[in-house]
């Protein structure tokens, strides 16, 4: 790896059936060596379906974090029954993001390790976010578990920034969910299926 400015970096290792590695670096003027050595392990399977029919889905983006920092990302090409390998991760709390072109975002607490993880994902339908014009803030979606859900331009944390005089997100999961802005104002909504959840953002 060429052209570092200088400073700590981290270097992540990661491949499939291999206990993922992760070492931090600190580049100065001369060249640095890094020895990675993995450990073969095996992950945990992903199973990702359409809710509605069953259908495999064949690939999806996938995004680990441990409290709000990230533990792995990547896209995973799925096989004819929607299976796939998530690289073998530290025992211990997670929370496992799935995204697919079409459909809604699917966050949810996981405990590794496990041996396989099902995903169920439907299109789900539209948020539309009201705020005064010409004003700005940072807001997340949180399900009834009080988990950060992934919308669009959201951080690991699941905070994204919206606009007024409307933002709006589609594919949102059907449920329950509320709203948290960065003023601390929380306001509580239901997304259904095919239609338009309208929520004045506090």
């Amino acid at each position: 790896v060429t052209d570092l400015d200088t400073g700590t970096y981290q270097v992540r290792a990661t491949r499939s059936g291999y206990q993922q590695e992760v070492r931090m670096v600190n580049v100065r003027q001369i060249e640095e060596r890094c020895d990675l050595g993995l450990q073969r392990t095996s992950g945990t399977r992903l199973r990702v379906l359409d809710a509605l029919n069953g259908a495999p889905i064949l690939r999806a983006n996938v995004r680990v974090t441990a409290r709000g920092v990230l533990a792995f990302a990547g896209t995973l090409t799925l096989d004819n029954s929607g299976r796939g390998e998530l690289p073998a991760l530290a025992s211990g709390d997670y929370v496992l993001a799935v995204i697919v072109d079409g459909y809604a975002p699917r966050s949810m607490a996981v405990q590794l390790p496990v041996s396989t993880i099902d995903v169920p994902v439907e299109p789900g339908g539209r948020v539309q976010l009201r705020l005064p014009a010409a004003t700005s803030t940072r807001v997340r979606l949180l399900d009834a578990a009080g988990i950060p859900q992934v919308v669009n331009g959201s951080d690991p944390a699941g905070w994204a920034a919206v606009v007024g005089p409307t933002t709006v997100w589609t594919n949102v999961a059907t449920g329950s969910y509320r709203l948290e802005s960065m003023s601390g104002g929380f306001t509580s909504f239901v997304v259904t299926s095919g239609a338009t959840s309208v929520v004045d953002v506090k």
